[in-house]
């Protein structure tokens, strides 16, 4: 048997879970950014050591919400912490080594990183605006994604904006009119400073009468705008407010077949750009392609 840990997690009586280790920022990939691990094989249910990825903070205080599981669509982090044995809902700051992070930054042959897998970069603001730079100064674009739990200030925007990031905040129709707000003013300020802001709508299909779906068509409107389709479990408390007919299985990142847990309603907005498969069979690679990309130097930032 278990018992319930002072943050809500379940203790098995063998292992204990605790918080991430703090440990130092280096890049690395996952079973949906890679399609294998660093000695050629599929990277199944491990980590993959090599890709274009990388946490400034792991760990999010959204685990707690809905119930425990996480955002509304049902937290796929939080969800992976579990195995291994991790407390999701405290964010942990990791250690940025410059030195380690140019040195992996140098092999890496994709023309941009991700930052934000494990946890909310929103946590440590000038961490993660410190590791735009330095992504920036290996002429690499930074994409940040966050859900903004933390506005960044005016400052943290422009240095992101210096780097030329791409700021991703991510919405969904259940979010509450002042969770929307606070967001939206944080990509307005960044569009408007010249940043290449990005809402990464996360869909549903809503039962036939539901008004969320005027509510997602209109957050469909308010571009640039990635659709990310959904993903979720049937113990998922919002589950009895979608269209279950219009549910299938997802297609697993690590097997290539259906995966009976999570399920998907698939691409409701097909005019948008998608985040709906595997980044090596993605086309729009995060937006990267969205926008003027000034001219980046290898002495830019360091």
């Amino acid at each position: 048997m278990g018992h319930q840990s002072s943050v809500g997690e379940v203790v098995s009586s063998g292992r204990p879970h605790a918080p991430y280790k703090r440990v130092r920022i280096r890049l690395f990939g996952t079973n949906k950014t890679a399609s294998t691990d660093s000695m050629s094989r599929p990277p199944g249910r491990r980590v993959v050591r090599w890709g274009n990825c990388l946490d400034p903070v792991r760990g999010c205080t959204g685990g707690r919400t809905n119930n425990g599981y996480g955002c509304w669509w049902g937290c796929y982090a939080k969800e992976a912490s579990r195995r291994f044995h991790i407390i999701f809902d405290v964010p942990v700051p990791m250690i940025l080594d410059e030195l380690v992070l140019s040195r992996d930054l140098q092999r890496l042959d994709v023309g941009w990183v991700r930052i934000g897998v494990n946890g909310d970069p929103c946590f440590d603001w000038v961490t993660t605006a410190r590791v735009a730079e330095i992504v920036a100064a290996h002429d690499k674009i930074p994409v940040v994604l966050t859900r903004v739990w933390r506005a960044p200030s005016r400052g943290t925007l422009q240095r992101l904006l210096d780097a030329d990031t791409r700021l991703h905040v991510t919405l969904c129709a259940f979010d509450t009119r002042g969770f929307q707000s606070v967001r939206n003013k944080v990509l307005e300020m960044y569009s408007e400073m010249g940043g290449v802001a990005v809402t990464r709508l996360v869909t549903f299909a809503f039962l036939p009468e539901s008004e969320l779906w005027d509510t997602q068509d209109a957050m469909a409107q308010s571009g640039p705008v990635l659709e990310q389709p959904a993903r979720i479990m049937k113990t998922n408390p919002v589950w009895k407010l979608l269209h279950h007919t219009r549910y299938v299985p997802h297609i697993s990142y690590v097997s290539g077949r259906p995966d009976h847990r999570w399920l998907s309603a698939g691409t409701l907005y097909p005019r948008l750009p998608q985040c709906a498969t595997g980044c090596s069979d993605c086309k729009h690679q995060c937006m990267t392609g969205y926008g003027a990309q000034r001219p980046l130097t290898s002495e830019s930032s360091l």
